[in-house]
């Protein structure tokens, strides 16, 4: 059964009237035939970027919305497509009924494809929503809680990505060091969230960026970074603050990333020469068996790695 496809019709024009918004003959003849193709085919991918792109142009809000659900019942959307559609609903918010919506698509964005930076947005607007929680009166605590489950999510999804991994990390504790007041910080959460970001294959800048910022926090400096580093004196201070064990794991961390690197050049030279060419699927093949042959506690990096891949190959066996 084809998904419905909304049509332009005179229940547009009050539409058109609210954005003060005149569509062109020519723009409303095209309407038409992307909705006639539609009505014939709902499988047509091309007719459905088509009217939701024409639709986005006309500023037809509603019938926007319309197009990309159904759309979106046909097949899963690109991290493009998705970015525009939450770009559009957060320019439209207007009622707390406007940003559950929001919070609700967000959430459901993250089933189709791994998207580093769809989740960001997400981080973005549940920050936001603690603070109006908090102007209403809601226990901090519970207003955190909310953030942090979305974190955690992210963190589950995209924690593993070398390339874009860390800057989730980061987000987590940019709240928990400078957004979450004191009463409701939990030092503890704050301690495992270092640990286990600087057990990640990372690259060497981040992973001592990462070390850095654990000890302004052991300092009670908040999390921004460690001035004059490389004062031997501070260096000696450093060492003592970092406990042994986190040391060793930075060290496993940085090692593992070596492992990797030459993978992520692979994949960075093959798209150039050939974006969606042979080259490039054969080099994330090699790079999933890299990570199917390191052993315990690989499965979040295989599924991440599996997860890329898709993304760049989505109708590949």
């Amino acid at each position: 059964m084809s998904p419905p496809s909304p049509g332009v019709s005179d229940s547009d024009s009050g539409d058109m009237e609210d954005m003060d918004i005149e569509v062109t003959a020519e723009q409303l003849e095209s309407l038409q035939s992307l909705q006639s193709r539609l009505e014939q085919n709902g499988q047509d991918y091309d007719a459905h970027v088509e009217y939701v792109t024409l639709l986005r142009a006309c500023r037809l809000r509603e019938k926007l919305r319309e197009a990309r659900v159904a759309f979106h019942e046909a097949y899963p959307l690109t991290e493009a497509l998705w970015l525009e559609w939450i770009e559009d609903e957060s320019e439209a918010l207007e009622t707390m009924e406007d940003v559950e919506r929001l919070e609700a698509l967000l959430g459901e964005s993250h089933g189709d494809y791994l998207s580093v930076s769809l989740w960001k947005e997400h981080v973005e607007v549940s920050k936001a929503r603690f603070e109006q929680r908090k102007a209403k009166g809601e226990e901090e605590g519970v207003a955190a809680g909310a953030v942090r489950e979305v974190l955690d999510a992210a963190l589950r999804d995209c924690g593993m990505h070398v390339v874009e991994g860390a800057g989730l990390w980061n987000a987590c504790l940019d709240f928990e060091l400078d957004v979450v007041g004191a009463g409701a910080r939990d030092e503890g959460r704050i301690e495992g969230l270092f640990a286990r970001f600087l057990a990640c294959p990372f690259p060497p800048a981040v992973l001592e960026g990462g070390r850095a910022r654990y000890v302004a926090w052991r300092r009670g400096g908040g999390g921004d970074g460690v001035e004059d580093g490389g004062k031997e004196e501070e260096e000696e201070e450093e060492n003592q603050e970092v406990p042994r064990a986190l040391e060793k794991s930075i060290e496993r961390a940085g090692r593992a990333y070596e492992l990797r690197r030459g993978h992520e050049e692979a994949l960075v030279a093959s798209r150039a020469a050939e974006p969606g060419g042979m080259n490039l699927l054969s080099t994330y093949a090699s790079y999933v068996e890299l990570e199917v042959a390191s052993g315990a506690g690989s499965e979040a990096r295989t599924r991440t790695v599996f997860e890329r891949a898709i993304v760049e190959f989505p109708t590949s066996d």
